[in-house]
């Protein structure tokens, strides 16, 4: 069900978010995958090219996600990067643009994703925060959009938003608990490509990391 979109130059909108994005059945079984693992800061992240048939957990549900933009949008991609993020829930992250990272470190050279997506896993912590700042395609220079408003998305579980790749974004921070079994600020990026991000940043998921993922020992990127 889309909640609301939002305008913006290009082939999708600024902003368009969804509430109830995949089947119950299925959301359920993700969080409960998603609360069990036990993530280290690798600064890595996972690809997933969208011509293969989902062979675990997290591709099957990119796939759902992908076929819903589909049906709204009529885009098709090559294929989505991915990761999962953790945080506290009075935890913030700065204000940054999704890039091809491993390019950037190289080159200094800018590529952002086609369109970038968060689903969120639980309904703690801050907002995502997307101002009117996006880097331009044909320069790779910061521009401001003609639009009015700043968007906050708060978290809810099974919420997704996806917005254009090359947009600026932030974490809020929100309310701090003083529990210490406090539900963690779940979150499951996937960025969708029209050119894959290059390596060491984006890596294949081999049947050992597969393995490994499903027992608990996983990949977190590092933002």
């Amino acid at each position: 069900m889309v909640l609301d979109t939002f305008p913006f130059q290009g082939i999708f909108p600024r902003a368009r978010i969804y509430q109830n994005a995949i089947p119950a059945a299925l959301f359920k079984q993700f969080r409960d995958w998603a609360l069990g693992i036990h993530p280290t800061p690798e600064g890595k992240t996972v690809w997933f090219p969208l011509n293969r048939s989902p062979r675990y957990l997290p591709e099957k549900v990119i796939a759902h996600l992908y076929r819903l933009i589909q049906r709204e949008c009529k885009v098709r991609y090559l294929g989505a990067e991915w990761w999962m993020g953790y945080r506290k829930p009075e935890d913030s992250f700065h204000y940054h643009v999704d890039r091809d990272e491993s390019l950037f470190q190289k080159t200094r050279k800018m590529v952002n994703p086609d369109l970038a997506t968060i689903l969120y896993v639980t309904g703690s912590g801050g907002a995502t925060f997307i101002p009117n700042d996006f880097i331009r395609p044909e320069t790779g220079k910061i521009s401001r959009a003609a639009v009015t408003s700043s968007l906050k998305i708060f978290p809810r579980p099974n919420k997704y938003a996806a917005f254009s790749g090359n947009l600026f974004h932030s974490v809020l921070a929100g309310e701090p608990s003083s529990s210490p079994n406090a539900e963690l600020r779940i979150t499951f990026l996937v960025n969708f490509w029209n050119q894959r991000p290059h390596k060491p940043a984006s890596i294949d998921p081999d049947p050992s990391f597969i393995v490994r993922s499903l027992k608990g020992d996983f990949l977190n990127a590092h933002y």
